[in-house]
């Protein structure tokens, strides 16, 4: 395909093959592996011959300047074979770098001059599972170098372990909510849950300023027969568990999140009728305690405050005056911005997430 400046590009398999020593190894089998989807991963089946590429060592007695001495195609031999060949410098038998004497090198290279590369391919027999299992143990262990999703990966995996998530039946019920559990997962190892890890975790995966207000009080209704009462069966320990009313005061029982200041459009997409308003309660809930009361304090800009204006409710795509929704977007406001950010507290269903 042509660039920018109308210079057609090379196909990738000639840059393979002509500049193949400028890749490296992991990069190379990775696009190789691409060029062959439909073969098997190297390392992970027993046939060698159903994987994407075949695995050769360099036999020389010069040093070598990079990983890859080069990338080949070949026709397909007497069994049908076409993987593309990729020779390399390292995990070889023979050679200058290799365990065998040089006397064995020497006799080898003797013996590929004369057109009998039996030993060699006996060697590469080696070599290329040597070379497949380098392969796989880099891109199973290295999140970044992997082709696998990062949920699907070995690492990413773990994570999921970790955020308690790793079971087959409870991954598919999360399955929306992967790309966030596993960024988050490191918070949630433990027992404690921090407000400053709540922080952290909603400013990242929403991207918005987040604080957390603790301890935050709440009153408690008592049942019936959790009540005081005057010759009552149960006697109440003065000091201990008598409490006088129908409901108590915990000053423990809650947190307030702030988010923002944010802008009009991000502020109602948090709104109950928001399409992340879902979202970061399933966040919350899977973070606090359970019991605890939750409620969201949504701060709207000051200078995005809407004027109030009685019209037909409109969506984002149209132009003209917004609806007003009571106790949500709706201010009375001068000609001027109010001097403070207006905010709007929702209690989040956390019960319900």
């Amino acid at each position: 395909m042509a660039s920018a400046r109308r210079r057609s590009q090379p196909p990738l398999t000639e840059t393979l093959r002509d500049e193949g020593h400028a890749f490296d190894f992991v990069q190379a089998v990775r696009l190789l592996e691409r060029l062959r989807s439909d073969a098997a991963r190297p390392g992970t089946v027993s046939d060698a011959r159903a994987e994407a590429v075949r695995f050769r060592s360099y036999v020389g007695l010069a040093f070598p300047a990079s990983d890859i001495s080069r990338i080949t195609f070949p026709e397909a031999d007497t069994e049908g074979d076409r993987r593309p060949v990729v020779e390399v410098a390292f995990l070889g038998l023979a050679g200058l770098q290799g365990p065998l004497p040089r006397p064995d090198t020497e006799l080898l290279l003797e013996r590929i001059r004369e057109g009998d590369t039996a030993f060699r391919d006996f060697l590469d027999i080696i070599h290329h599972r040597l070379l497949a299992f380098a392969y796989r143990a880099r891109v199973e262990r290295r999140t970044g170098v992997a082709l696998d999703t990062p949920e699907a990966s070995t690492v990413g995996r773990l994570a999921l372990d970790v955020a308690g998530v790793g079971t087959e039946a409870f991954r598919e019920r999360v399955a929306d909510q992967l790309e966030v559990l596993l960024p988050s997962a490191g918070l949630r190892v433990g027992p404690r849950r921090t407000a400053a890890g709540l922080e952290r975790l909603l400013g990242t995966v929403l991207g918005v300023t987040a604080r957390v207000h603790q301890f935050v009080g709440r009153w408690i209704g008592l049942e019936p027969g959790q009540q005081a009462r005057l010759g009552g069966r149960r006697g109440a320990r003065l000091g201990r568990d008598a409490v006088l009313g129908t409901r108590f005061w915990d000053q423990s029982g809650g947190v307030d999140i702030e988010l923002g200041p944010l802008s009009f459009e991000r502020f109602q997409r948090f709104l109950p009728s928001g399409v992340e308003h879902g979202r970061i309660a399933r966040l919350v809930a899977r973070y606090v305690e359970p019991g605890l009361r939750v409620r969201l304090r949504l701060r709207l800009d000051r200078q995005e405050v809407p004027p109030a204006v009685l019209a037909p409710a409109r969506s984002g795509s149209e132009r003209g005056p917004i609806s007003v929704r009571l106790g949500w977007t709706s201010w009375l406001r001068a000609a001027r911005p109010p001097a403070e950010h207006p905010e709007v507290v929702i209690e989040l269903p956390i019960g319900a997430a």
